[in-house]
């Protein structure tokens, strides 16, 4: 009955999505017609632009009508005001649809749609632009369509149901990240509803959909704001360019206009217009080294590039005046007071020349007359053949000569060299960095060294990112602004890298999504969520999420023994069952590893990653595979692409990328130290990626940590 009665409005939904699309084309033919008819005093009127709005509008209903035929929704409900009543059919899915007498599908976003997320049957309220609506849900059922044809209706009372996520959940990973509108989850739906004035700082386990119901909140928030807000005015930050490519077509698929994406360096590049380039994470760091990084994230080392650019405004931006023959035309104080226009934080170089360079022309005449005295004093009381009379003469006609064709240049180079590149003052700073600072546990030189040489070749460490930010805001403000700031993989940032965001963008509101556990340079990032109460003054509201939907109840248990291990919260499970995580001891035998890809692949699998823990132990992994003439690809640091199929990378590029399997590399003792935060960070990181299989490598001793896993594995083998 139920089969029968859905088949029956699909087959309708389809019939009128085609009759919403040849009416929408013929209002293009019609359109066309009229803008090729139109008279020059039609144009004049502005006719032209009028229809150009109607036929993008008709354009852009047809890309979503034909969109939306192979899955025109995917959930329904009946909504009424009163229990008796048999209410009003609404079905859901990923953008509105509607003829012209009736609504066809409701979109996800819209407030109603929240019923089918978050309400079980019975009454009901939800939030309306006019309010508060009650009623009565009679009925939520979820309906799987698969190329316009329907696969599967079933009725429950909560898409939050596990057996109905086993669908969503058991697809296959590819190149790109897939929306979640069909099954997105309770809590996921609260964090996108959230309204924009919100800052919000979400805490998610490994595959609980943190970047996913970013995106989604996006979208949402477009949608329901659309009379009030632009896409542009959104950014996300996220941690590479790679995981921007693979995250890159959700928007578009949820019918939303793409927003800003960049990384930390784009944004960076962006402000100072320079073209640095960042330097990979070192995972066997020194503890020198980390002590060092740990101290350029933090709020410490702000504050000592704040008593420096405090000394440089007053000091040592303006030395001196603007002399011609050694005498001053312009003063110092007047050159600092035209800098920053009396009251402004920021100095204006460019505003500032143009004034000198006009009041300059303007009163060349006078400024001539008043250097030439000394001159005209000489040669007008010396007899004609006297050499310093000719001397005197000479000097005053070298002096006209620069003041009508030099001067303004001379000026402009006096301008150019008090706008001291960012990166130049950075490191006159790093050079002087013990004038600004004591009590730090530090090695000063080898902070001094390190960073000096890498900034020499306009190369910078990730730890080095804030405080450039920082100087560039302090001198020049932003280009840009924004009404919503969404930081992706956040765990990564320390306090400086939050501070000096929050005082380039004060009025923006922010959504921080991470998972601590996450966080591959441990010595240098945020230890606790709670520590961004001070930036937001307590305006934000911290939401943690502790369910798992990416990887089979194996993989996320086998993953608990790391959290456990680093006094985390275990992260719970779907009940997706798979097979056991297997732990092989065969890290260096690399024609297993070839195999066991083979084998993968012919299994049906799309992606499959090999998880390496250092740089040269993937590209070794990586020109092995690539003999064997397998279709392989090694992800870098470097790479702006993600494509998908099988890869080889490390674990600190693999945070927030999923696969259907994974192998770790090599998983032995003597490679990961259970001892060192920074090996079990990023062993946690690699055994999350997993949506299906995986499969952990070793050599000799499995690092201990994964030992009850093992145990539990082989007890299970033994009462089969």
């Amino acid at each position: 009955m139920i089969i029968e009665e859905e088949k029956a409005y699909l087959k309708h939904v389809l019939e009128q999505i085609k009759k919403e699309i040849e009416k929408s084309e013929n209002v293009l033919n019609e359109l066309s017609k009229r803008g090729t008819s139109l008279s020059f005093e039609d144009r004049k009127r502005g006719d032209h632009f009028n229809i150009n709005a109607q036929a993008t509008n008709a354009y852009d209903r047809i890309e979503t009508l034909i969109r939306s035929i192979p899955v025109p929704y995917f959930g329904r409900i009946d909504f009424s005001q009163s229990p008796s009543s048999p209410g009003q059919k609404i079905y859901i899915g990923r953008a509105g649809i509607s003829s012209d007498y009736e609504s066809l599908v409701t979109d996800w976003r819209a407030p109603i749609s929240s019923l089918y997320y978050d309400s079980e049957i019975g009454p009901v309220s939800y939030d309306s632009p006019s309010g508060i609506v009650n009623g009565f849900l009679n009925l939520k059922r979820q309906i799987n369509i698969k190329d316009s044809n329907l696969i599967d209706a079933q009725d429950t009372s909560l898409v939050t149901n596990d057996e109905l996520l086993k669908p969503y959940l058991s697809l296959s990973a590819d190149n790109k990240m897939k929306t979640i509108i069909a099954s997105i989850q309770k809590e996921q739906n609260y964090i996108i509803r959230r309204p924009i004035t919100s800052n919000i700082v979400v805490q998610g386990v490994a595959g609980s959909g943190k970047t996913s119901v970013a995106l989604h909140r996006i979208a949402y928030l477009i949608y329901a704001l659309k009379d009030s807000i632009k896409s542009t005015e959104f950014i996300v930050i996220g941690p590479n360019n790679y995981f921007l490519s693979y995250i890159s077509s959700i928007l578009p698929e949820l019918e939303t206009s793409p927003v800003d994406q960049k990384t930390y360096l784009d944004f960076l590049n962006e402000e100072l217009n320079d073209k640095l380039t960042l330097v990979e994470d070192d995972p066997e760091i020194s503890k020198e080294q980390a002590k060092i990084c740990a101290f350029k994230t933090s709020l410490k080392y702000k504050e000592a590039l704040d008593k420096f650019i405090l000394n440089y405004l007053e000091n040592d931006i303006v030395r001196e005046g603007i002399f011609f023959d050694n005498e001053e035309v312009f003063a110092k104080e007047q050159i600092l007071k035209l800098l920053f226009n009396g009251v402004s934080k920021y100095p204006n170089f460019d505003k500032a020349c143009k004034y000198i360079v006009k009041k300059y022309k303007d009163n060349m005449r006078d400024i001539y007359e008043k250097l030439n005295k000394k001159y005209h004093k000489i040669y007008i009381n010396l007899p004609m053949n006297d050499p310093k009379r000719n001397e005197a003469i000479a000097k005053s006609e070298e002096l006209n000569d620069f003041i009508k064709n030099k001067g303004v240049k001379y000026i402009k180079d006096y301008f150019k060299k008090l706008n001291v590149r960012i990166l130049d003052l950075y490191k006159v700073f790093v050079s002087n960095i013990t004038l600004y600072v004591d009590d730090v546990d530090i090695n000063i030189s080898l902070f001094q060294k390190n960073t000096l040489s890498l900034l020499q070749k306009k190369k910078i460490n990730f730890d080095d990112m804030a405080a450039l930010m920082h100087l560039n805001f302090k001198l020049h403000g932003q280009k840009k602004s924004y009404r919503h700031i969404v930081v992706d993989e956040a765990q990564d940032y320390g306090m400086f890298h939050f501070s000096v965001l929050k005082e380039m963008f004060p009025t923006s509101t922010y959504s921080i999504y991470g998972d601590l556990a996450q966080s591959v340079c441990p010595y240098r990032s945020i230890k606790d969520w709670q520590l961004l109460k001070v930036l937001f003054n307590d305006n934000f509201e911290y939401i943690n999420i502790s369910k798992s939907y990416r990887t089979t109840t194996q993989i996320t248990n086998n993953a608990n023994h790391l959290l456990n291990y680093l006094n985390l919260p275990s992260a719970q499970a779907v009940v997706r069952e798979g097979n056991d995580v297997l732990f092989t001891p065969k890290s260096k035998e690399n024609n297993y590893k070839f195999q066991k890809i083979k084998n993968y692949l012919e299994q049906g699998y799309q992606t499959v990653a090999i998880i390496c823990k250092t740089e040269s132990e993937a590209k070794k992994i990586y020109n092995y595979l690539k003999e064997q003439d397998l279709a392989v690809t090694h992800i870098t640091f470097k790479d702006h692409q993600y494509n998908g199929g099988v890869c080889v990378l490390t674990a600190s590029l693999a945070k927030g990328l999923e696969f259907d399997t994974v192998i770790i590399n090599d998983a032995s003792l003597q490679i990961y130290d259970v001892n060192n935060d920074v090996d079990m960070h990023l062993l946690y990181v690699a055994c999350t990626r997993a949506l299906h299989e995986l499969e952990v490598l070793y050599d000799k001793q499995l690092c201990p940590v994964f030992k009850q896993s093992e145990e539990d594995i082989n007890i299970r083998k033994l009462t089969k």
